[in-house]
């Protein structure tokens, strides 16, 4: 459809008014100056077009009528800055052109005219048909507005459209229809169909080797740095596309861009450079890692430094033979090898952080990153903090947020095993802050979730744990995994699953680990800790010790029950095995010679995490109450509740739930507790403890079928297929009574099998 120009009036009654010699219209193409030129036609001053006729030089002296020009912003004229010098110019911008809605409505036009067209004056025609064609809107645009557009105009253009946070080289944007801010409601109007016309412009340019670098200078400056690679691919140049991805980081550009700008980046070099050439060899190993496969990392690295790579230590060091980007590279590989580290991996750590700038802030947080992840797998959480904030710090500066988001995802992990939910809670929200600044970051969300759910679940709170085990652990395995936050999904999942579903469920998680986790034996050492664990809470005592007796190490039953130097004993496993005969021989041979010794020494252990020294307060407290020492056991047992309570940490009362019910059996300790206001109320609001020790809903079901507590516990036993023999030690009763508790059970479930009352418990909601 075509119209015709519209009236001016009150905007050319503004120019003839205006005392000005020289009047320049300046604005983008497609404003209307030329309809504006024809309207002032016959009012006596000297009209220009510039562009449409040749360029006028100012004059000093333009006559008695003045002269009008019209001209694009970019189009400089000889006389025209002296003319402004000297105060006889007046400016007309695109701000002035453009209309409103009240011109459009005196024009007898649509209101659907402005909604379409924005006000842009070269678009009414188009904005006043019934049923405007956005093909032709996009056609339009390119032939007439985009084509004499440089391609680093285009390229701006077309980045600002496509992501309106970016913030452009206004000189470079002069002139396009993004040049001036009152064009907003324009493009807002017609941005899909500028937003095509500008992306087939510039693929046009693109193919032009010359244009394609320009605009991929501009990409660069914009920050486009994927874009920019792709944009010198597409044209076969490559060693420039190299090196603009050297300049952005190299294997850090994965931390910049995602995962899977970065894979497809390194598929567009040709493969005999990707396999041949060390910056792109260290980004197809990192994203390896970031896909969950370490040991194609791993062969990567073999393929192109050699067997070198199989000593981490000796790579590190040797700065004559390798890189410093291959051996720092070989550095942060650590974090995800989930190798066995010492005391003695941190200097050789230090020795190549001497070699990094003190400005270059990307790769020093990166060493202290290492360092952090080091300290934390050697239970030196106070040394883990202080680099944490070290590591953050440089990350900050260096402007990476998934970098920042990393170290605050640690300090969640140190927080949990410091016993510490509330604090951790803290960092689970900075470290959101720092991931919703990220693009590609659904792995990453996968970490934090599982970290987010831990802390819920260390506060009582299980259906976290739950979502992320039915909703996100498959794809968690498969991807990428730290070893801390492994652990923190081995030590909790398990357990919530065993408190809400049953022991089986929460082997049958363990036993999916066990068949996926094979990348790591720190991970089999893991899973066969919470295996045990899980066997010492459902009563199988004797096939616990059987399975703890079978692994290997340093830390045996013999050497638990001889002179182990307990208060020695470091490694995250060895400590692990070491609690796990200790938590034996409490429940199972309390007088065992020199066990109260054994467990002060244990606790004492520097090395412990906050968790497991609560834990081995309990044990102690429940020996000396065996042993009568009851001052003694009422001083252990508030020290660890009062601990627990002032740091809202509860999940340690469900593991420990059978160590705390023979305690509360006690009336002098259980007296003690209920006269502590802030005790008595911790563990009445404790969810987690309340079908052990208290009761609960699992406790009210039972009594409205006429069950006592105790043959409630035996019937728990019982379902996770504990021999009389093995409840009677579970619950310290003699096997008579159990066959008599027993015995009541079946009369009352109406059962005449074991079969029959896991059938019948289950069918009334009875299990765990």
């Amino acid at each position: 459809m075509t119209i015709s120009p519209l009236p001016r009036r009150a905007l050319i009654a503004r120019i003839l008014a205006d005392p000005a010699e020289i009047i320049v219209i300046e604005a983008p193409a497609g404003m209307g100056k030329s309809w504006l030129l024809r309207q002032l036609q016959g009012t006596g001053r000297a009209l220009y077009d510039v562009g449409a006729g040749p360029s006028p030089v100012i004059p000093d002296d333009p006559g008695p009528r003045g002269m009008i020009i019209a001209k694009r912003p970019e189009v400089q004229l000889r006389g025209l800055a002296r003319a402004v010098i000297y105060g006889r110019t007046s400016f007309y911008r695109a701000e002035d052109l453009v209309f409103t809605r009240d011109d459009i409505a005196a024009a007898g036009l649509s209101p659907a005219v402005f909604t379409r067209s924005g006000g842009w004056p070269c678009l009414l025609p188009w904005a006043s048909a019934e049923a405007p064609d956005p093909d032709d809107l996009t056609a339009f645009l390119h032939d007439e507005m985009l084509v004499s557009l440089s391609p680093a105009q285009i390229a701006s253009l077309h980045a600002m459209l496509v992501d309106p946070r970016l913030r452009p080289d206004p000189a470079v944007l002069r002139g396009t229809p993004l040049g001036t801010a009152v064009l907003a409601p324009a493009v807002a109007a017609i941005r899909p169909a500028l937003q095509a016309a500008a992306a087939q412009r510039l693929r046009e340019l693109s193919q032009n080797m010359a244009h394609a670098r320009a605009i991929a200078r501009t990409q660069v400056a914009l920050g486009l740095v994927p874009q920019a690679i792709e944009t010198l691919q597409r044209v076969g140049a490559t060693t420039t596309a190299l090196q603009v991805y050297e300049a952005a980081g190299g294997f850090y550009t994965i931390h910049r861009f995602g995962p899977e700008a970065c894979r497809r980046l390194l598929a567009g070099f040709p493969q005999q450079m990707q396999n041949e050439t060390e910056a792109l060899v260290l980004g197809r190993a990192m994203v390896a890692v970031k896909q969950g496969d370490v040991r194609l990392a791993q062969l990567i690295m073999r393929d192109f430094y050699g067997d070198a790579t199989r000593d981490p230590v000796a790579f590190i060091r040797d700065a004559r033979h390798f890189s410093f980007q291959a051996r720092l590279f070989r550095l942060l590989l650590r974090i995800w090898e989930d190798a066995d580290l010492t005391e003695a991996d941190v200097a050789p750590v230090y020795d190549l952080l001497a070699e990094v700038p003190v400005d270059d802030d990307l790769r020093r947080g990166s060493i202290y990153n290492v360092v952090l992840d080091i300290y934390v797998r050697l239970r030196r959480f106070p040394e883990a903090e202080q680099v944490a904030r070290q590591a953050a710090i440089h990350y900050a500066r260096a402007g990476v947020p998934v970098l920042s988001f990393y170290i605050a995802l640690h300090s969640v992990v140190i927080r949990l095993f410091m016993g510490e939910p509330l604090v951790a809670q803290t960092h689970v929200q900075a470290a959101w802050g720092w991931l919703h600044q990220v693009d590609d970051n659904a792995s990453d969300a996968r970490l934090l979730r599982l970290a987010e759910a831990c802390v819920a679940f260390e506060m009582g709170q299980v259906d976290g744990l739950l979502r992320f085990i039915a909703e996100d652990h498959d794809a968690f395995v498969n991807g990428e995994t730290w070893g801390s936050i492994v652990e923190l999904l081995l030590t909790y999942g398990p357990q919530a699953l065993a408190l809400t579903q049953s022991h089986l469920a929460a082997r049958a998680l363990l036993d999916r680990w066990r068949v996926t986790g094979e990348r790591s034996h720190q991970f089999s050492a893991l899973i066969d800790n919470r295996e045990i664990l899980l066997m010492q809470n459902a009563g199988r005592w004797i096939e616990a010790a059987q399975k703890a007796q079978s692994l290997p190490g340093p830390i045996t039953r013999a050497g638990i029950e001889g002179d182990a130097a307990l208060a020695e004993v470091q490694g995250r496993g060895e400590v692990a095995i070491a609690l796990l005969w200790l938590r034996h021989f409490v429940h199972q041979t309390p007088r065992l010679s020199g066990l109260g010794d054994k467990l002060d020494a244990m606790r004492g252990n520097t090395h412990l995490t906050w968790r497991q020294h609560i834990a081995v307060s309990l044990w102690q407290a429940q020996y000396e109450a065996r042993q009568n020492n009851m001052a003694e056991a009422q001083t252990l047992l508030l020290h660890a509740l009062g601990a627990m309570q002032s740091r809202g940490a509860v999940a340690i009362l469900d593991e420990e739930a059978a160590t705390l019910a023979d305690l509360l059996r006690r009336k002098r300790l259980l007296d003690a507790v209920e006269h502590d206001p802030r005790l008595r109320r911790f563990l009445r609001q404790s969810s987690l403890l309340s079908q052990h020790v208290q009761g609960g809903v699992d406790a009210d079901r039972g009594a409205a079928l006429g069950l006592t507590r105790q043959e409630m516990r035996a019937m728990y036993a019982l379902i996770e297929g504990a021999t009389n023999k093995e409840i009677a030690k579970l619950l310290g009763l003699s096997e008579a009574t159990v066959k008599f508790h027993l015995k009541n059970l079946y009369r009352k479930l109406g059962c005449a099998t074991r079969a029959e009352v896991r059938t019948a418990a289950a069918a009334l909601d009875l299990t765990r």
